[in-house]
């Protein structure tokens, strides 16, 4: 494979514009963000959904007015949700919003989908293949790679 994919993640799950003035945390913000980011080269985003106070969230919801603004703002842009827990969502929660959002690729950290034992973690990610959602797995420390 010879092909070059740039994901931009222009936030995270805890940070605000109180902690940046220029971080995008709302849809049209977002939207802007991917644009700009699109023209520039930028193929996919990665994105965190975010509640009506602004908060970390995995609400469909939200995920789906952010989407919806993307994907007028930047037609053709990857769109990654994720299911980070922040230590607020557990693996029923974040399977539940995931399998209610049916996103084309989202993001679950691999701690996240073992929480509850392999064979589960495997069903969880049967599940989302089922519905036809991508998932990249994230690690974060290279002694996951083990695991």
């Amino acid at each position: 494979m010879n092909e070059l994919c740039i994901m931009v993640a222009p936030n995270d799950a805890r940070r605000t514009s109180a902690d940046h003035p220029a971080l995008p945390v709302t849809p049209a913000a977002l939207a802007r963000t991917a644009r700009a980011c699109q023209d520039v080269g930028a193929a996919a985003v990665h994105l965190h959904g975010r509640d009506a106070a602004l908060r970390h969230s995995l609400s469909p919801q939200a995920y789906r007015q952010a989407i919806a603004a993307i994907g007028e703002a930047a037609p053709g842009l990857v769109i990654q949700t994720t299911t980070e827990s922040t230590g607020i969502f557990g693996l029923d929660a974040q399977l539940e919003a995931a399998m209610a959002l049916a996103p084309a690729c989202l993001s679950f950290a691999l701690a996240d989908v073992l929480a509850q034992g392999e064979a589960r973690g495997i069903a969880v990610l049967r599940d989302l293949q089922a519905v036809g959602t991508g998932v990249q797995i994230i690690l974060y420390t290279p002694d996951q790679i083990r695991e």
